[in-house]
């Protein structure tokens, strides 16, 4: 494999985890804020 292709590669490896942990995050991040709302609705239906 040439040299070229094999920074290119390793450019692309790079560049896919990290787009892969962006959406990782993001997907959390969601996840925390459907849940944080969850809780608040069931928060107002249990109180007195």
């Amino acid at each position: 494999m040439s040299q070229w292709a094999r920074r290119e590669l390793s450019r692309l490896e790079k560049d896919f985890f990290s787009k892969l942990d962006r959406a990782k995050r993001t997907l959390s991040f969601k996840e925390d804020e459907e849940e944080q709302v969850y809780r608040k609705k069931l928060r107002e239906q249990t109180k007195p």
